[in-house]
């Protein structure tokens, strides 16, 4: 995997674009960005025979480094893949020599991607800003100009559009290398000189798409896209829709790997023609008689322009075919995309007062965890007056020192010890302390299973509405040996509240097998929770319901040690304090319905997995 400085790098490239050039530089140089994130700024040229350098070099006039790179391939994709290599941060933006972006542009980008880390391509929403007055028929085709909104609202694209286009498309480095390195040559070059082509956009997110990586759509993201009189004629227009159908046609070959299909040349041509006819039959022969500023006449024109390149291409498509499933199994080479994503981080909290007993062991089960992911690890000691800290030294130290040991990307430690008003208290200390994206805590009897940690990091990279999840329920003798395992049926936000899963009506929410990620902390109240003795997990239980579901993972994750010494030995104390938590009342329909979960809760799992909607697949 491939790690650049996280920082942004904006391009734009360029051919003849001199005109255009000087009012989109003057909102690239009005970018309003802070000193702790970190930009450049390259203009590749793609082969001008105007002064687009000598304008860009007269008015850069402000401290973020300038660039700018001759590119001699004529055509789009090079002057971008040219960027890329040039790039020297993770962050790519591109935007066209006509795109003047907002001045929180650079700013949206850096949030967006450190925001979601298993997001590839970003983009967001463009405004037409026309040089003359624009034809009736511009607003019904507006889209083509990569004009008007991507999404319905900020989110993922991945499954619904499938694609963003390539004004203002920004992606990650490191994705894009990892896809060249996979062999990816795209097939689509887009632009060339003046000749129309397009579709290098749709490709790009395509290839990210088969290789794991998720699109995202944010209405933070503003530019204004100046539309030239010249591109606002009807031969122009013409003319981009034949680029248009050319790359379909190209495009149709990406589909059949998503939808899992062989390549059938005969079929292809065979829904080419249909689609063909049957827009004549729909529309009627008569969109001849109006042509010219006739919307109907440019679909024909596309749909025309593919099966013309069908047709013309007959002996190129196995080529095509090849290539890309040439592309799919370097990919599956490289490994699962879903497994790779930028390096994410756990924070671990363990809580220990005088745990000489078992601590060796819940380290060692964190920081042997293996996988594309980093440990923070954090133990926060009350002051132990047994041989604890001399075993957390002994056994961290070694594992430290000599990073071939390490089955993870990186480890970083850190120990406090000093006097604390209980475990919840020291559990806050921590949680401030934490600095990962996903969120857990071990008690020091407690340890996890190898490969947890990638099955919780999995889990959240394959399904995007995942905040908190828990795994299989494994009961566990002083000896570390499973003596009972359960997989939990659901968890109701609305039970969650009520005080249910207390382990007298429902089962506990088991916490040593329960992650989550950590914007979920940000509505806890800290002071609350360090005043309980007991229920805190309840506490932070409760507060997360609000916020999302608790899902279930058909993993084991960790062992919960049966030890006469664990607060929650004392059911009644534990009972009490979850009464303070408790914010709904049950009624009697309740009673009912617990009985019914309770029943199903002790079911095959075969059928608890057929009735719940809230268990996941394993990872």
């Amino acid at each position: 995997m491939f790690i650049f400085p996280k920082g942004v790098s904006l391009i734009i490239c360029t051919y003849n674009g001199s005109e255009l050039l000087e009012e989109t530089i003057r909102y690239v140089l009005n970018q309003n960005v802070p000193e702790t994130i970190e930009w450049e700024f390259l203009l590749i040229d793609n082969a001008s025979t105007d002064n687009s350098q000598q304008v860009v070099r007269d008015m850069w006039n402000i401290q973020v480094p300038c660039r700018i790179i001759y590119e001699s391939a004529k055509g789009l994709i090079h002057a971008r893949n040219r960027g890329i290599a040039e790039a020297k941060y993770e962050f790519i933006s591109f935007i066209d020599d006509d795109n003047w972006i907002d001045t929180n542009w650079i700013n949206v980008i850096f949030d967006v991607f450190t925001s979601h880390p298993q997001v590839g391509i970003c983009g967001g929403q463009i405004e037409a800003e026309c040089e003359i007055n624009p034809p009736a028929w511009f607003e019904q085709i507006k889209e083509s100009f990569a004009v008007g909104k991507q999404g319905e609202s900020t989110g993922y694209l991945t499954m619904s559009r499938g694609y963003l286009w390539g004004a203002g498309l920004s992606l990650r480095k490191s994705a894009f290398e990892d896809i060249r390195l996979a062999g990816f040559k795209p097939l689509l070059t887009g632009r060339i000189g003046n000749a129309l082509l397009a579709g290098e956009d749709t490709e790009i997110c395509f290839v990210m798409r088969m290789a794991g990586w998720k699109l995202w759509y944010d209405e933070r993201l503003q530019l204004k896209h100046f539309i030239t009189s010249k591109r606002l004629k009807w031969t122009y227009v013409v003319n981009m829709f034949k680029g248009f159908g050319y790359s379909n046609a190209i495009i149709e070959i990406y589909y059949l790997f998503f939808k899992g299909q062989k390549l059938s040349y005969g079929s292809l041509l065979f829904k080419s023609l249909r689609e063909l006819l049957l827009f004549l039959i729909w529309r009627g022969f008569n969109i001849f008689s109006d042509i010219k500023g006739n919307p109907k006449t440019l679909q024909l024109q596309l749909y025309y322009s593919k099966f013309s390149f069908t047709v013309k291409n007959y002996y190129n498509y196995n080529e095509y075919y090849n290539q890309i499933k040439g592309l799919n199994e370097g990919l599956k080479k490289l490994g699962d995309r879903n497994e790779i994503t930028e390096l994410m981080k756990f924070s671990v909290i363990t809580v220990c007062l005088n745990a000489e007993r078992f601590i060796d062991n819940a380290i060692m089960s964190v920081i042997s965890q293996a996988g594309n992911f980093e440990i923070e690890y954090l133990i926060i000691d009350g002051g132990s007056h047994d041989q604890t800290l001399e075993i957390i030294e002994r056994t961290i130290e070694p594992v430290l020192k000599d990073k071939s040991q390490w089955r993870c990307q990186d480890i970083n430690f850190r120990l406090i010890s000093e006097p604390d008003l209980g475990m919840y208290d020291a559990l806050v200390k921590g949680f401030k302390m934490a600095t990962g994206d996903i969120i857990s805590y071990i008690n020091a009897d407690d340890f996890y299973l190898p490969g947890a940690f990638q099955k919780v990091l999995n889990a959240f990279n394959h399904h995007e509405k995942v905040k908190w999840l828990t795994g299989i329920i494994n009961i566990g003798n002083v000896k570390g040996s499973i003596l009972k395992s359960l997989l939990p049926f659901s968890y109701s936000s609305d039970y969650v509240q009520k005080g249910i899963y207390n382990g007298v009506l429902l089962p506990f929410i088991q916490q040593e097998s329960t992650f989550w990620r950590k914007e979920l902390l940000l509505n806890v109240d800290f002071n609350k929770l360090q005043s309980f003795k007991f229920a805190g997990d309840y506490y932070l239980w409760h507060e997360f319901s609000f916020q999302t579901r608790l899902y279930i993972l058909q993993e084991s994750l960790a062992v919960f040690r049966i030890n006469e010494n664990q607060k929650s030995a004392d059911k009644y104390l534990y009972l009490g304090e979850l009464e303070r938590i408790a914010s709904k009342k049950t009624n009697r329909l309740d009673r009912i319905k617990i009985l019914l979960h309770k029943c199903i809760w002790y079911a095959s799992p075969s059928i608890k997995k057929k009735i719940s909607k809230d268990i996941l697949f394993h990872s």
